[in-house]
Parts: C-alpha cells; structure tokens; sequence
C-alpha cells in the first residue's frame, strides 16, 4: 500500500465518522421526550495517563449516539546514564484520537443492560527521542516514531446502573485496523523507514472500563 492511498484512507475514516454526526444530527427522534446524556471518563490499558472521554446521547429507546475523545496520553522521561561515554537521552510521546458511532441497548434487569454498536476512529501518536550529544549537529540528534491509525471497532458491552445519574461499563471493542507508521532517526538516516500494516484486535487488549454520569 502506497502512502497517498494510504492518507486517502485515513481521510475516508474521517469523513466517514462527519457522516455519522450528520445522519445522527438528521435523524433524531423529534418528539418532546426527554433524552438521555451520558459522559463517560475511562482509563484505558488501566493507565493514569491513556484516559479516554465519551459522550453519549439517546436518539431512539434504545438506539445512542456516541462520539468521544480516545487514546489521550502524554509522557516525558530523562535518562542519564552512569557511563561517561554515553549522553543523556529525552523521550516524549503524546497520542490522541477520535472515536464516534451508534450504540444498541437491551435491559436484562433493573440494574443491568447490554450493549453493542459500530464505531469508526482515528488514532494518531508521535514519540521523539532527544539525545543529548554535542558531536552531532543538531539535527541529527533528534529520532522521531510516527504513527496514524483508523480502525472500524465493534464494542461489546454491560452497563450498571449504580444510581439515577452514575452508571459504571465495561467493554470490548474487536476491530479491524489499518495502520500506517513513520520512523526518522536523525542520527541513522539510512534507518528511516515507513510501514503499512492490516490486523484484527481488541482496540484496548484489556477491554474498557468507564465510569458515567447521566443527565
């Protein structure tokens, strides 16, 4: 796969989920009924620092609208070795990405419900490498990973209600993901690379658990 068909991919996964906020916007039960809101906050791969932001909204009895903000995360560390033939080395990484699509309910209880829906998503991540050596120019110390990810999950799911207004979920998002990656080492040139990849995985390898509150 070529990197131009590969972008052009990325921007389908786009509007593909623009088209999913629009039909969503259109196609709104219009009656007075009061919906339904839920915001949801999780940690993803049970990380303080991968959290992910959801909104959902009701559009029919069972049938939710959701979009949200996933895998954000940012992190720093510096390494200083104890050999003095070695210098001192920045890592930063920072990822961020969107995620929309319907979600399906059915009760099992008065304090349970099931849940299941199509999503699409786009993930993207950067992390730098800095070393701290001053016999390199400048830009030949820095080494840079690039990664932009869309994917079609399917989330499998159960929802407790604790209360009225906090609920607590947890999931699993199966899907196909298509991935296209970009490394440039300052200091290897001869090392840069750019890669293209297909699987079928868990969107979060430990499943999700969020907690809600509803409006």
């Amino acid at each position: 796969m070529k990197k131009r068909q590969m972008i052009k991919y990325l921007k389908t996964i786009i509007l593909t989920m623009v088209c999913i906020s629009t039909i969503c916007a259109s196609g709104q039960d219009t009656t007075k009924t009061k919906k339904i809101r839920e915001y949801y906050f999780a940690l993803a791969e049970y990380s303080i620092v991968n959290i992910s932001i959801k909104y959902k909204r009701q559009l029919k009895n069972k049938t939710f609208f959701k979009i949200g903000l996933v895998n954000l995360s940012a992190s720093g560390n510096s390494y200083i070795p104890n050999n003095s033939l070695s210098y001192r080395t920045q890592d930063y990484s920072v990822s961020a990405g969107l995620e929309s699509g319907f979600e399906f309910r059915r009760t099992i209880s008065d304090k349970f419900a099931f849940f299941h829906g199509p999503n699409a998503s786009f993930i993207y991540s950067i992390r730098i490498s800095y070393v701290e050596n001053p016999t390199l120019p400048q830009d030949q110390r820095k080494n840079t990973f690039q990664s932009y990810t869309g994917g079609i999950p399917y989330t499998v799911g159960l929802l407790f209600h604790l209360n009225n207004h906090f609920l607590f979920s947890a999931e699993i998002n199966p899907g196909l993901f298509f991935t296209h990656q970009e490394a440039d080492s300052g200091s290897y040139p001869s090392q840069n690379r750019t890669t293209y990849s297909a699987d079928f995985r868990l969107a979060n390898k430990n499943g999700l658990l969020s907690v809600a509150y509803r409006l």
